[in-house]
């Protein structure tokens, strides 16, 4: 059968995956009510013995092994259906984006998928470019439409085979010992509907392992399982429908319910812990905390919806739960006399007990906006407060609701423990991230002194670098966003970052850093926006122009200087800064010898001027305000350079499979630095071993050496030229030797052996000049 293209614009997926999850429910429900029957039957048999004990345990376990072949049966079929859905929604996906593809190119698109051209198409365009352009659309659709008629005749079969062998088993069902249904009660329905109040209040009275809790912790464990597939849509921020009867059970378990209540549901199954969510054949006691609190994530989703126009909201917690977030985070009251300041943090234990409990939701179970935004906001409120007792200062105090007090560890453990499943959400990071309300918020958190060095607060950024370079532009649009406003908030606070308030000005990097390097990691993507590259040359989106231009980069030093207040985060930012500042030079020299030096060619070296010159200069700013003395700032130059050129070693040497935006670091990109470039930025130049160069004045031969290191890089990118005026400084004259120049000194440094490489370059059509010259230009645009 042949499908129209509406026919397969109008399918309704949705309600597939619904199903999917509908059975995934049942299966849980179904596998764990047929073992708590076969056990029942196990206790009251060990106490009743006769021919009725025999009959009743030979059918239970009769009916249990059809149980069993039944729950096989549904987690199949509740696999497949997910799976079929899966493969509809991307044939689908394919076929409406290469109609939409043919469209916006100017051709009409029939219901049968046949491609014309339209009047205006063929007045404005060269025919045979039209011709050529419909056969291209053509045969696109032709092959998606394919594809989709063949994704669909699959998964009818196999919707059908599981549908046959649901049949078989009923057929069947009289081997087990089962009668007809006709000659018995109706069995009983598990349903959602109108049991969230009564399992809430069951589950907090017994909590333990009663026939009455255990469908109780079924219906909850049911009720908060999601599909892979719809685990992936709320991870990207998408909505998805869910039963009616699922979301009215959560709003229902959570509005009669409180965190007491909550917390002796959780000691009842074992107590709260961050677990992997098991499968379905962990026992449900050790489930039950994650249910718990994918509940409550998913309670208070807003992409969670019914279909009804009923969602996840922050009104479906628990009272308690929301006057943790509608009060003040915390009151302060000045005592008398000035000398000392009181805080009292609000529902500080009740904001712990919560944090206990969420942390142990399943890690693919997304948070939701609007709790994960609850808890960074409330976060970004107490991050300031740390009990302050020196004597040269007034003294602050923190206490909790019952007026004891709240040591600094005890502060940090529970902000943590909040941050970490605030952050699982990477809508709320970047919303954080980017709305100008917040940015006071993000330098709350970025400088509070955190005893896990930032790991936690991390999250909001841990993200960036690796959705820069997304295949999808949304994901990568929101990924440079972020890192542009995270960039300009480092910018705008370089002096509280570098010198942190309170905590003897220290910087960034010396209080947090794990939180340091995450921010490096974040902005390495964007190295060539921060120097002026295009978004079409970086392979990056979202991140515009941090710096006007006759700002002199300004920001840009800002934001290196802050990430290289972190030795760890700065060896390794800077040596993705000179791989690639080394690719860009590679570009430029291979532009030369195509002939191809035009005036965006030279972009490329004046670019990677500007690369090294943040670099350079980024490094002195940081460690003159750390040292406040020019000549120890020097030193520390010197040492952090030298730790910055053994990572882009291991760069070269295979340790990162690529420099962000510019593609896989290579040895030759970075020997096109030279030895001049190496210089400037190392402060010393490049070792060359003496059986290749044979003299002692290095530091006045820096031309020659400059040369010759291209000579050589140029052989090994592009393969050797034969040039007869070198032959003299080859092993017997032969040309696939390499260059073992005699003493220089004797030749004369600006002598022979100098013109003559530099007449070799000219040879291979590089001009050394035009590049020294721009990436010199490139060097002066820095400040």
């Amino acid at each position: 059968m042949t499908l129209s293209i509406s026919q397969i614009r109008s399918w309704n997926l949705d309600a597939l995956d619904n199903y999917a999850g509908s059975l995934g429910r049942g299966h849980d429900v179904f596998d764990s009510n047929v073992d708590i029957a076969h056990r029942i039957m196990d206790t009251a048999t060990s106490d009743w013995s006769g021919s009725a004990a025999t009959a009743a345990w030979d059918s239970a376990t009769q009916q249990h092994a059809f149980g069993r072949d039944a729950v096989a049966i549904v987690g199949d079929a509740g696999r497949c259906v997910a799976a079929q859905s899966a493969n509809l929604r991307y044939t689908r996906e394919t076929l409406v984006s290469r109609v939409d593809d043919a469209s916006a190119d100017g051709f009409t698109v029939s219901d049968d998928g046949s491609v014309t051209a339209t009047p205006a198409t063929l007045a404005s365009t060269d025919p045979r470019g039209v011709e050529a352009r419909l056969e291209y659309h053509s045969w696109r659709i032709g092959t998606a439409l394919t594809d989709v008629d063949e994704t669909d005749a699959s998964a009818a079969r196999i919707l059908t085979e599981i549908t046959a062998a649901g049949t078989s088993l009923i057929d069947r069902k009289a081997d087990f010992g089962i009668p007809d249904a006709a000659s018995t009660t109706p069995s009983h329905h598990v349903r959602f509907d109108g049991q969230g109040a009564h399992d809430s209040d069951i589950l907090a009275q017994s909590p333990g392992a009663t026939p009455e809790s255990e469908a109780a912790k079924q219906r909850l464990i049911a009720a908060t399982t999601f599909t892979p597939e719809q685990q992936a849509q709320l991870a990207a921020g998408g909505p998805v429908v869910v039963d009616p009867e699922q979301l009215a059970y959560l709003r229902e378990f959570y509005a009669d319910t409180n965190l007491d209540e909550l917390k002796n549901i959780g000691a009842g199954a074992e107590g709260f812990r961050t677990v992997n969510f098991p499968d379905a054949n962990v026992p449900a006691d050790a489930r039950i905390p994650s249910a718990l609190a994918s509940g409550m994530f998913t309670v208070s989703n807003p992409n969670v919806t019914d279909g009804n126009g009923n969602a996840g909201s922050l009104d479906n917690l628990p009272p308690d739960v929301r006057r943790i977030f509608s009060d003040p985070a915390y009151s302060s009251q000045l005592q008398p006399g000035g000398y000392s300041t009181t805080v009292n943090v609000n529902h500080f234990d009740d904001s712990n007990a919560l944090a206990d409990i969420l942390r142990n939701a399943d890690p693919a179970t997304q948070s939701g906006s609007a709790l994960s935004s609850a808890l960074l906001d409330r976060s970004a409120d107490l991050a300031p407060l740390q009990s302050q007792t020196s004597s040269s200062a007034p003294m602050r105090l923190v206490f909790d609701d019952d007026g004891q007090p709240v040591s600094n560890d005890e502060l940090d453990s529970s902000l943590t423990k909040a941050l970490d499943v605030a952050t699982r959400d990477i809508p709320s990071n970047a919303d954080f991230l980017t709305t100008p309300a917040h940015q006071d918020d993000v330098v709350n958190l970025f400088t509070r002194e955190w005893n896990d060095d930032g790991r936690a607060v991390s999250g909001l950024t841990d993200w960036i670098g690796p959705d820069a370079t997304n295949s999808n532009p949304a994901v990568a649009e929101r990924a440079g966003a972020s890192a542009l406003a995270l960039a300009h908030n480092l910018a705008d606070n370089k002096g509280a970052y570098l010198d942190i308030a309170g905590l003897d000005n220290r910087s960034i990097g010396e209080v947090n850093p794990a939180l340091t390097q995450s921010i490096g990691s974040a902005v390495t993507p964007y190295i060539g926006n921060l120097v002026g590259l295009e978004p079409d040359q970086t392979g990056t989106l979202g991140f515009e122009n941090l710096d006007a231009y006759d700002d002199r980069f300004a920001n840009a030093k800002s934001v290196i200087a802050i990430i290289d207040s972190d030795p760890h985060a700065a060896a390794s930012f800077n040596a993705n800064m000179l791989g690639a500042a080394g690719q860009l030079q590679g570009t430029f020299v291979e532009t030369s010898m195509s002939g191809d030096i035009a005036a965006g060619s030279s972009q490329y070296a004046i670019y990677a001027g500007r690369v090294q010159a943040l670099m350079d200069g980024a490094l002195e700013e940081e460690a003159f305000n750390r040292t406040g003395d020019a000549a120890a700032a020097q030193q520390d130059i010197i040492s952090r350079r030298g730790k910055t050129y053994d990572e882009l070693g291991w760069l070269i040497s295979g340790g990162a499979a690529m420099i962000p935006g510019f593609g896989p670091p290579t040895s030759v990109a970075v020997s096109m630095l030279g030895v001049e470039l190496k210089d400037h930025v190392l402060g010393s130049p490049v070792e060359v071993p003496p059986a290749q160069l044979n003299f002692t004045h290095q530091s006045s031969a820096s031309t020659t050496l400059l040369d010759y290191r291209l000579v050589q890089a140029l052989d090994n990118a592009y393969g050797r030229k034969d040039f007869e005026q070198l032959n003299g400084f080859r092993v017997n004259g032969d040309p696939s030797e390499s260059l073992r120049p005699v003493d220089l000194e004797t030749l004369g440094l600006n002598g022979k052996f100098d013109s003559t490489l530099q007449d070799y370059l000219t040879f291979r059509g590089f001009n050394r000049d035009t590049f020294m010259t721009n990436m010199r230009d490139g060097l002066d645009d820095v400040g």
